[in-house]
Protein backbone atom coordinates (compact mmCIF):
# COMPACT_ATOMS: atom_id res chain seq x y z
CA UNK A 1 0.00 0.00 0.00
CA UNK A 2 2.83 2.41 1.05
CA UNK A 3 4.89 1.74 -2.04
CA UNK A 4 1.58 2.13 -4.51
CA UNK A 5 1.30 5.96 -2.80
CA UNK A 6 4.62 6.73 -3.42
CA UNK A 7 4.36 5.74 -7.05
CA UNK A 8 1.48 7.46 -7.84
CA UNK A 9 2.77 10.51 -6.04
CA UNK A 10 5.87 10.01 -8.43
CA UNK A 11 3.66 9.79 -11.34
CA UNK A 12 2.36 12.84 -10.35
CA UNK A 13 5.23 14.85 -10.21
CA UNK A 14 6.30 13.72 -13.00
CA UNK A 15 3.19 14.93 -15.03
CA UNK A 16 3.57 17.99 -13.29
CA UNK A 17 7.05 18.63 -14.38
CA UNK A 18 5.83 17.03 -18.25
CA UNK A 19 3.22 19.60 -18.25
CA UNK A 20 4.81 22.88 -17.11
CA UNK A 21 8.69 22.04 -17.77
CA UNK A 22 11.12 20.83 -15.56
CA UNK A 23 12.09 23.36 -12.61
CA UNK A 24 14.55 23.55 -10.25
CA UNK A 25 13.13 25.86 -8.41
CA UNK A 26 9.87 23.31 -8.42
CA UNK A 27 12.78 20.75 -7.05
CA UNK A 28 14.00 22.84 -4.56
CA UNK A 29 10.59 23.54 -3.21
CA UNK A 30 9.56 19.92 -3.07
CA UNK A 31 13.12 19.88 -1.30
CA UNK A 32 12.62 22.39 1.35
CA UNK A 33 12.66 20.22 4.36
CA UNK A 34 16.05 19.06 3.65
CA UNK A 35 17.53 22.49 3.17
CA UNK A 36 15.92 23.87 5.90
CA UNK A 37 17.34 20.63 7.83
CA UNK A 38 20.89 21.49 6.58
CA UNK A 39 20.44 25.32 7.48
CA UNK A 40 19.36 24.63 11.10
CA UNK A 41 22.41 21.59 11.08
CA UNK A 42 24.80 24.37 10.13
CA UNK A 43 23.34 26.63 12.87
CA UNK A 44 23.37 24.58 15.70
CA UNK A 45 26.95 23.66 14.42
CA UNK A 46 27.87 27.56 14.63
CA UNK A 47 26.53 28.02 17.94
CA UNK A 48 28.18 25.74 19.24
CA UNK A 49 31.51 26.54 17.83
CA UNK A 50 30.68 30.04 19.20
CA UNK A 51 30.22 28.48 22.95
CA UNK A 52 33.06 26.14 23.05
CA UNK A 53 35.88 27.43 20.75
CA UNK A 54 37.99 24.10 21.34
CA UNK A 55 36.30 22.34 19.17
CA UNK A 56 38.05 24.11 15.84
CA UNK A 57 38.02 20.31 14.06
CA UNK A 58 35.27 19.27 14.89
CA UNK A 59 33.17 22.64 13.53
CA UNK A 60 34.83 22.09 10.29
CA UNK A 61 34.36 18.49 9.62
CA UNK A 62 30.70 18.93 10.47
CA UNK A 63 30.33 22.20 8.94
CA UNK A 64 31.84 20.81 5.56
CA UNK A 65 29.57 17.19 5.72
CA UNK A 66 26.62 19.53 5.65
CA UNK A 67 27.57 22.43 2.81
CA UNK A 68 29.18 19.28 0.72
CA UNK A 69 25.88 17.71 1.33
CA UNK A 70 23.75 20.87 0.00
CA UNK A 71 26.20 20.93 -2.89
CA UNK A 72 25.88 17.47 -3.99
CA UNK A 73 22.16 18.19 -3.84
CA UNK A 74 22.08 21.47 -6.09
CA UNK A 75 24.23 18.99 -8.38
CA UNK A 76 22.03 16.37 -8.72
CA UNK A 77 19.57 18.81 -9.36
CA UNK A 78 21.52 20.18 -11.83
CA UNK A 79 22.07 17.20 -13.88
CA UNK A 80 18.43 16.04 -13.75
CA UNK A 81 17.64 19.28 -15.27
CA UNK A 82 20.34 19.01 -18.22
CA UNK A 83 18.83 15.18 -18.86
CA UNK A 84 15.26 16.39 -18.66
CA UNK A 85 14.82 16.35 -22.23
CA UNK A 86 16.13 13.43 -22.92
CA UNK A 87 14.53 11.40 -19.88
CA UNK A 88 11.08 13.11 -21.30
CA UNK A 89 11.47 11.51 -24.49
CA UNK A 90 12.34 8.18 -22.92
CA UNK A 91 9.89 7.46 -19.79
CA UNK A 92 6.24 5.84 -20.86
CA UNK A 93 4.25 8.14 -20.21
CA UNK A 94 1.02 6.01 -20.90
CA UNK A 95 2.33 4.08 -18.06
CA UNK A 96 2.99 6.87 -15.43
CA UNK A 97 -0.69 8.44 -16.08
CA UNK A 98 -1.49 4.79 -15.44
CA UNK A 99 0.47 4.95 -11.76
CA UNK A 100 -0.98 8.60 -11.22
CA UNK A 101 -4.82 7.65 -11.59
CA UNK A 102 -4.58 4.18 -9.39
CA UNK A 103 -6.54 4.44 -6.49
Amino acid sequence: MKNNNRDKNAAKVLLIQREKGWSMIYAMKRMKLRFILYVLLLTIGVLFRISNGSLNTWFLLFSGLIIGTFIRDIGWLIRIKRNWLFSEKIIDWKKVNELAERN
